[in-house]
């Protein structure tokens, strides 16, 4: 089946220079696709303010069940209102890079000083992350250079005091919770503010899921 063209109507005046030109076509698809993006946007707007409300009566759920059987914790929890509208928080054991690093070891003092025996090590880690200005490879005005990416290649740092340049490559430490941590925190750390610290400095990804299965019966 050969696809249909949109009709147009080329009826208005010729554009000024450098301002686009305004072609007239026949039906309502701009003004549905118009007001589809209006709502969307109004619909992100919405997601955004009560997504925090969400995640903080998720996670307490989640923190406070965890605590009580740390042995198999609940990551997962429905939570329905009284519309009977029903969502779902998923507690990943996908960990964000932690941001705050000095909150993060300031956390595990004073856990140390509470009594417990903790050491940060086993449960994050410090490695290097690593980036490569690709401008590096360029000439002046943008175009790639085959000669500077063959010497790049032979030895990035003699290279870069050829031509009088910082080194492009550039380290950082970063800090990551390691894979054990997501299953021991709740046995290690059995309360409630604890977990909410945790959760501030070695954020995880939350999900929030709105299309459900029905409940067995």
């Amino acid at each position: 089946m050969a696809l249909k063209r949109l009709k147009t109507k080329t009826v208005t005046p010729p554009s000024k220079p450098g301002e686009a030109p305004t072609i007239n076509i026949d039906g309502d698809i701009i003004k549905q696709y118009v007001e589809a993006a209006k709502q969307m946007k109004r619909a992100e707007e919405v997601l955004s303010d009560l997504r925090p409300e969400v995640l903080e009566v998720g996670h307490s759920e989640i923190y406070r069940r965890s605590i009580e059987n740390p042995i198999t914790p609940v990551t997962t929890v429905r939570l329905k209102d009284e519309t009977e509208e029903e969502l779902m928080v998923i507690f990943t054991s996908r960990y964000k890079e932690v941001a705050d690093i000095d909150g993060l070891e300031s956390l595990f003092e004073v856990l140390r000083q509470n009594g417990q025996e903790v050491d940060e090590n086993d449960y994050v880690q410090e490695k290097m992350q690593i980036t490569f200005d690709s401008s590096a490879l360029c000439e002046p005005d943008g175009k790639f250079s085959q000669v500077k990416y063959d010497k790049f290649r032979k030895a990035i740092e003699k290279v870069a005091a050829d031509l009088d340049m910082a080194c492009p490559i550039e380290t950082k430490k970063v800090v990551t919770p390691l894979p054990k941590f997501h299953q021991a925190r709740w046995m290690v750390f059995p309360d409630f503010d604890t977990q909410k610290k945790l959760s501030d400095v070695c954020p995880n990804v939350t999900q929030i899921k709105t299309e459900l299965r029905p409940l067995k019966k």
